[in-house]
């Protein structure tokens, strides 16, 4: 065990995160939130189709589940942190609340 004063050069430093896998990563996890969201604006389109009703709610169950997926990997992609703050501001209690960093008079 060396002291604690005492420098060992021989460990390799850990190998920094390739910027270009981070930037496609994060691209794609950008990707598919968005394709998620068209995912759940196409199933307003879905009364106006010439199905039966179980052919319209088997093809809202697929898209649903899709849409999840989609944006749950992409999610997964672009990290934690910005998906916490994504899902924060798609929460309905906070799209009309007042936010505390504007200036009060």
């Amino acid at each position: 065990m060396l002291p604690e004063n005492q420098n060992n050069h021989n460990i390799p430093s850990p190998s920094p995160i390739k910027t270009t896998t981070n930037r496609w990563q994060f691209k794609l996890g950008i990707f598919l939130i968005i394709l998620s969201a068209l995912f759940y604006a196409s199933i307003l389109t879905f009364p106006f189709l010439n199905l039966s009703v179980s052919a319209k709610l088997s093809l809202t169950t697929i898209v649903v589940i899709t849409g999840e997926i989609l944006f749950w990997i992409g999610g997964f992609l672009i990290g934690k942190e910005l998906l916490s703050k994504i899902i924060k501001k798609l929460n309905p209690k906070n799209l009309f609340a007042k936010h505390n960093n504007l200036k009060q008079e």
